[in-house]
């Protein structure tokens, strides 16, 4: 069994900005890195919702279907 991924890190950035990409995108790879993945799928909805441009937004609707399908996004 793998080591958990340190959360805190990722949890320290989006307690001080919720509503930023990269605070959104970082929770989603730690908790999908912890097979977290219906946890991980909240963040990374929130996260396209955000995505400042197409290529992130494409970046994260991959990250989305491979968390719909219960795989890392790692």
């Amino acid at each position: 069994k793998k080591p958990k991924a340190a959360m805190e890190v990722f949890q320290f950035n989006y307690d001080k900005n919720p509503n930023q990409f990269v605070a959104l995108i970082g929770m989603a790879r730690g908790l999908s890195a912890n097979g977290e993945y219906a946890k991980a799928l909240e963040f990374a909805n929130k996260a396209l919702l955000l995505a400042p441009n197409d290529t992130n937004k494409q970046a994260v609707q991959a990250m989305i279907d491979k968390l719909k399908a219960s795989k890392d996004i790692n």
